[in-house]
């Protein structure tokens, strides 16, 4: 199927494949939630984050619940330097029992770039919580540590980190 040939295609990163298969599909399919997800997938790619944050939005409306494509478009916000923006979308994997870490710490990140500093460091104390072992998230943290000032802290999670990373 065609559908098929796109996913190959961006298995090849053969982004400007993709998106001529995907376009065609969305000729047919307009509000196809898997074409939308791969569209915004390949255009993200390419550098293109305004057509990203097109399809990925659509694809949002159609089907809220997609995690990737939620994180894929907070991402695009955070390369387009638009942190309110990421927040938002980010909301829904960041509060109560459903927060994960990945998404807290680009959470984190978002309010780093947005200037609130507390709340950048809460989010990533939030992530450190739900994946205590994850050094990729000490690491984070710790510069955002060393941004408000907290330079011991910021010392020990580097520290942590590097321990982690050994694994």
């Amino acid at each position: 199927t065609v559908f098929s040939e796109a996913q190959y295609a961006y298995g090849d990163k053969d982004y400007k494949r993709v998106r001529e298969l995907t376009n065609q599909l969305l000729k047919v399919a307009p509000n196809s939630v898997d074409v939308l997800e791969l569209s915004g997938l390949a255009e993200y790619h390419q550098g293109r984050f305004v057509e990203a944050e097109n399809f990925l939005s659509r694809a949002l409306k159609a089907a809220p619940g997609l995690v990737g494509s939620r994180r894929l478009l907070a991402q695009t916000y955070l390369q387009t330097m638009q942190p309110a923006k990421a927040i938002e979308v980010l909301q829904p994997l960041t509060e109560g029992k459903a927060a994960d870490a990945i998404s807290l710490a680009m959470l984190g990140e978002a309010w780093l770039m947005a200037g609130d500093l507390k709340r950048s460091d809460a989010a990533f104390a939030q992530g450190m919580r739900v994946a205590p072992q994850s050094g990729q998230l000490q690491t984070a943290s710790a510069l955002a540590q060393l941004l408000t000032g907290n330079n011991l802290a910021a010392i020990n999670q580097l520290e942590r980190a590097v321990v982690l990373d050994k694994g």
